[in-house]
């Protein structure tokens, strides 16, 4: 079973069926405002897919699990040709290979085109997700091989109840804490647990 952040209750229950009938697209596109839980879904699946019993996902250290994004390996054409290299290798530790591309909407267009040719030929044992907070920038190539899962933003008393039984704050401290937040579940998380931030 999939263990996710709180929302979004609409796509865990279509990955869910996916993973159950064994039916998941080899290729993902999770969309959708920032602080939603895309990545938090993301991680859950790669951990679901490789089985990752010993918990090395959450040490960062598993060496079946291909995290990209702009900020730490960067997005250079260099880095893809890379990437598409390493991931026709066989798996280390499980039976699959997860790739995710953080923040994918800051890949250029000629590292999206390079991408292109892994998508259309995809190693069997691949998953590749890629997140983004504006699909307007990832090429139509790239989004016609992958199945797209939009992410919305909880309703405003729903996640005053998730926040109020999770992190025990009061009605108003929650209230306050989505206020500030815009509706981002993660930024609404970080200010629950920072009480200073509660104050009026």
């Amino acid at each position: 079973m999939l263990e996710t952040s709180f929302g979004n209750e609409k796509v865990k229950t279509q990955l869910q069926s996916a993973l159950d009938n064994k039916r998941l697209p080899q290729a993902l596109l999770f969309y959708g405002p920032k602080g939603v839980g895309k990545k938090a879904f993301a991680i859950s699946l790669a951990t679901h897919l490789l089985e990752d019993r010993t918990h090395l996902i959450g040490k960062n250290a598993h060496p079946d699990l291909h995290q990209l994004s702009p900020k730490e390996q960067g997005y250079s054409i260099e880095r893809i040709r890379s990437f598409c290299f390493e991931i026709h290798k066989p798996p280390f530790l499980a039976k699959k290979k997860v790739a995710i591309f953080h923040e994918a909407d800051e890949l250029s267009t000629i590292s999206q085109n390079a991408l292109l040719k892994t998508l259309e030929e995809p190693p069997l044992d691949t998953t590749f997700l890629f997140l983004t907070s504006n699909r307007a920038k990832i090429l139509p190539t790239i989004i016609s091989r992958t199945s797209p899962f939009p992410f919305q933003k909880p309703r405003e008393q729903d996640l005053i109840v998730y926040l109020t039984s999770h992190f025990g704050i009061s009605t108003k401290e929650a209230k306050r804490g989505v206020r500030l937040s815009g509706g981002s579940i993660q930024q609404a998380e970080a200010i629950a647990q920072n009480q200073e931030k509660l104050l009026p």
